[in-house]
């Protein structure tokens, strides 16, 4: 089984920027390398984080799920949490932001998104923008970058996640123009399993039996177990605990 862990600048290639404020935020990139070359780069399973990639230039090979994907320049990705991913060669120009799932979603209760959108965060998502866009995007991140480099003050936690409100208000101004490259089809026990970790976010801290998320889905906890393992290779409760 792949290992669970938390990132480090040391799984990370030599000249790679890695910042990261209470493992709550984290901004990794190479933006100021010259081609971005690194083989056989990191394999681990994403237990509770919401990770987007972007690739300014080059080439990013990478393993969501066992779907392997190759991404170009221009294109982005957003990937949920309770997934297995493996990065398997970079040749790309890229910048990632990584932030916790919970604060995410509370960001997007308190923006006052729309459920159905709130649930579908916990898709990964595979997008090709313009140019244009994706230099947007990079000016937002070097700005949260910058903010994350100044001396802690008694707002900067508030101001950092003011930053991903900027993002996200972005993200789904310009998504309306664009469709989506579709890799997985939502079968009807992927919508269970991310109805699972919609749950999940809501309960973790009050609720950690597998029978209250299997009630709540209306299923048996054996059958969200087995769920769980088709898509995160652990039982439902080591995904409860894990998360």
């Amino acid at each position: 089984m792949i290992e669970t862990k938390k990132l480090s600048a040391q799984d990370f290639a030599e000249g790679t920027s890695y910042l990261s404020y209470k493992d709550k935020y984290t901004y990794i990139d190479n933006l100021d390398s010259k081609d971005g070359t690194v083989n056989g780069i990191v394999s681990f399973f994403n237990a509770n984080y919401s990770i987007v990639i972007t690739v300014t230039q080059g080439s990013l090979e990478i393993v969501v799920d066992g779907t392997a994907i190759r991404m170009k320049p221009y294109d982005y990705i957003s990937i949920m949490p309770c997934t297995i991913v493996e990065v398997r060669e970079s040749r790309a120009i890229y910048f990632c932001h990584i932030v916790q799932a919970g604060l995410m979603m509370d960001i997007y209760n308190h923006i006052g998104f729309k459920s159905s959108i709130r649930h579908n965060s916990f898709c990964f998502h595979y997008h090709h923008f313009q140019p244009e866009h994706i230099n947007r995007f990079k000016d937002i991140y070097l700005r949260q970058k910058a903010e994350m480099m100044r001396p802690d003050y008694l707002m900067k936690e508030f101001v950092l996640r003011a930053h991903i409100v900027v993002y996200l208000t972005y993200l789904y101004h310009i998504k309306l123009n664009f469709e989506e490259i579709m890799l997985v089809k939502e079968t009807r026990q992927k919508s269970m399993f991310n109805q699972f970790l919609d749950l999940l976010n809501d309960y973790y801290d009050k609720e950690r039996s597998v029978q209250f998320y299997a009630d709540k889905i209306g299923i048996t906890s054996k059958y969200l177990s087995t769920i769980t393992t088709e898509f995160a290779q652990l039982p439902a409760s080591n995904v409860i605990d894990q998360y």
